[in-house]
This record gives structure tokens, sequence and C-alpha cells, in this order.
């Protein structure tokens, strides 16, 4: 399961209910501080400690792999991994061709057969727990430049809280907000239901123009990272769907020069103009669906039987996944800015383009390896049509449609596909 960004890259592995979980991070450079105890403190704010959190109870303890040394990075690849202590697979054992409804269950069930693991495996909310380091990682990296992210959540089921203020990015709760949510999931929870709602992310010291139009833009970074989330179905910036009721001349945000600062008088952009920031600070809502996975009697199929059947779920799920989901929204947040930041940097410096080299190194090989998994398919396909291994006219169709979009590099096509095509058709095998 990889992000990759255009400055940064991650490589999550394990699942739900795997002996361990962990991720890699590149693109991170030598001697920037990164505190490990700090670092433990921010992922431990996902654990589970409300009454209606999920029972699974573990420790999440940082096990570091590699890329950090006496608080600094060292240059390598950054990997922290997690050991999974209170894992129970055969609680799902009864329910292994039953899919748990609006759970990732029935098309993992369809597309991966047996291979699918019970308990969601990597569909799991528990694979947040990667995000969440890198996260940390990426947090503690941008307030070094004086980037700071703050989230709060905002609705639990019709409960609203109070929006930050929109100027100057502060977050300011209700004092009745929490107590009035916190009876209102226990409640649901008494009836073996569950609760969704919203968490505000506010970004403050982003420097102007950072983004770009499109797909580079940084509602398209953000939102990439946010959808990685189990159980997001929205997201808005600003004044979001709201801001769609209202007409051009309310919703446009007039430039003013404030204490001889360029500034907004009003934020409905969120903080974003063409994908770009504007100084303002960058505020958005994500939106959770409630945790599909309750003990109240649902409708779903058996696909052994192929019958309809009744669902019965002794659930170890959260009841309101809100209150440990600030720090994976933050995180989220935090990834696309930090990739964003690393890739418009111009320093010019041997270091700094050391980097970005070793970056596009891990991204050329990340490449190579989607490629190798493409070509065992094919060589599934040949098998299965007794059809020869071996295509040499594809394989100079190949080099010669690179080469004419490569001119440059035709020289050093021809001596390294060769290779590539070699190595291709022992995986083929």
């Amino acid at each position: 399961m990889n992000y990759n960004g255009k400055g940064l890259m991650i490589d999550i592995y394990g699942e739900s209910h795997s002996d361990f979980i962990g991720v890699k991070i590149y693109g991170i450079s030598k001697d920037r501080q990164i505190s490990v105890q700090k670092l433990q403190k921010f992922i431990d704010r996902r654990k589970s400690t409300n009454s209606f959190d999920t029972p699974r109870k573990e420790e999440d303890k940082l096990i570091l792999v590699s890329g950090i040394k006496q608080g600094k990075t060292d240059g390598n690849v950054i990997e922290f991994k997690v050991k999974n202590t209170n894992i129970k697979p055969s609680d799902y054992e009864k329910i292994k061709t039953i899919p748990r409804p609006s759970t990732a269950d029935l098309p993992a069930m369809i597309k991966y057969g047996e291979n699918y693991k019970t308990g969601s495996g990597k569909f799991s909310g528990r694979m947040t727990l990667p995000i969440c380091i890198a996260g940390g990682i990426a947090i503690q990296l941008l307030e070094n430049v004086g980037i700071k992210i703050h989230s709060h959540i905002l609705s639990v089921g019709k409960i609203k809280n109070k929006k930050a203020d929109e100027i100057s990015g502060k977050i300011t709760d209700k004092k009745s907000f929490l107590i009035k949510a916190k009876k209102e999931i226990i409640k649901s929870q008494k009836k073996g239901d569950s609760l969704g709602g919203t968490i505000e992310c506010v970004i403050n010291g982003l420097p102007v123009g950072l983004g770009d139009c499109l797909f580079d833009g940084l509602e398209s970074q953000i939102s990439n990272v946010v959808f990685g989330i189990p159980s997001v179905k929205g997201i808005e910036f600003g004044s979001g769907f709201y801001g769609a009721t209202l007409s051009g001349k309310k919703n446009n945000d007039d430039i003013i020069i404030e204490d001889g600062k360029i500034k907004t008088k009003t934020n409905n952009a969120g903080g974003i103009l063409g994908g770009m920031s504007n100084g303002m600070p960058l505020i958005f809502n994500v939106a959770f669906k409630p945790v599909p996975s309750i003990s109240k009697p649902q409708n779903t199929i058996d696909l052994k039987s192929k019958k309809n059947v009744k669902l019965n779920l002794k659930s170890r799920s959260d009841s309101c996944i809100l209150f440990r989901a600030t720090p994976i929204v933050e995180s989220a947040g935090a990834i696309a800015i930090l990739s964003t930041l690393l890739f418009q940097q111009n320093e010019l410096t041997i270091e700094n383009i050391r980097n970005k080299i070793d970056f596009t190194d891990f991204f050329i090989l990340s490449l190579l390896e989607k490629r190798l998994e493409y070509v065992k398919k094919i060589g599934e396909i040949k098998r299965k049509e007794k059809r020869n291994i071996l295509d040499a006219n594809r394989e100079k169709e190949i080099i010669k449609n690179l080469a004419n979009s490569f001119p440059k590099l035709k020289e050093l096509l021809t001596e390294i596909y060769p290779k590539i095509f070699e190595f291709s058709k022992g995986q083929e095998k």
C-alpha cells in the first residue's frame, strides 16, 4: 500500500491481524530533527480510551527500524513498525463468507476470494496507525518551519460544535459539546448502533503559493491522502457545499491590506485559490460515516450458500471513531503539505538535489516493481492460453515507442530494457 506524493513516498505494510504493521518513508533528507518520544505521544492520541471506543486494546509501542539516529534523520529510509498483540482472527471465522454490511467485505470477498483476510485485513481502521506514524513525523518537520496543524470534532451525529475562526484559524470548542456528544454516543451504543460525524482541520503558517493547478493543487493533494482513511466519505474546503448555495458576491473573499499585510476579509476559499495557498488559514472538513460493524441485527447474504441471512455480530469496533480520528486527519493533512513542500523546495544545494535523486530512484523502483506484477499476470494468461513467453516483436515495439517519446534516452533505453525484458521473462515463467 503505497502513497506516491510529489516529494514524499510512503509504503505501509501489514494487516489488522498480522504480527506487525509498519511504515517506510522515503524522501526525507538527513540531519532533520525527529523526536521519537514526541512521535509516540502523538500516536497515543489514537488509542482506545473511552468506553465507546473499541475494546481491542493495543500498546502501540513504536519500534524504530531505520532512518533516525540520536534524534536526527540519517538519510536512509525511515521505518517504524508496531507489534499487534490483541489479534483474534478466529472471531471472524464464522462469518468468513458472510459480508458485513457497509464494510469492504463484499467487494473484497468477491475480488480476493479465500485470500481475503477476515477482520478487514488491509482495509481495517487499524491501518491508520502507520498513517499516524508518517503523519506525526511530517507534523514535526512542518513545525520546524512554522507550519502548524490542529483539528477538532465539528459534529457527532446531529450535535454540532463551534467552527474554527476562519481568519485566525483558532479553535474554540463549545463547553457543552463534548458532554452532549459522549452522551449521544453512549445512548447509541446501548442500542447496539454507532454514530458518524465530521472533523475540522486547520493548517496555519503556509507560505503563499504552495501547490499548483489541476491535479497538483492542494485540494487534490490533501484529498488524495484523506480518502486513504477508512470510513471517510466526504471532504470540503472553506465554505464547501454551503458556498455552492451562495451568490458569487457573497462567496467571494474581498482582498485587503491590514497592518501592512495582504489578507482576505473572509475565508470562504478555505485558504486555497487555484490550488495554491493564499496566506490565510487552510481549513477543511472531513466526513466520517458511522462505524458499520454494529451489534444490531443486519440483513446480508452467505456467499457460499447464496442465501439471505441475518447477521448478529458481537463487534469489537468503536461506536464512534471521531474521538480517535483527529490525529489521523492531522496526519493526512501533514503528509500532503510536507510532500508538496519538499517538491517545491528549490534550494540548489548538493544535499537537496541528492535527496531528490534518491526519491526519484525509489519512485523508479516502485514502478518497476509494479511492472513486474503486471508481467506475472501476463505470464498466467499466457500459460492458460498456451502461448510462448518470448515475444520479440513486442519487445522491439516497446523500445521503439519509448525512444520516440524520449529521444535523448534512446541509447540508454537500448542498454537497460533488454535486461528488464530478460528479468521479466524469468518472472513470467
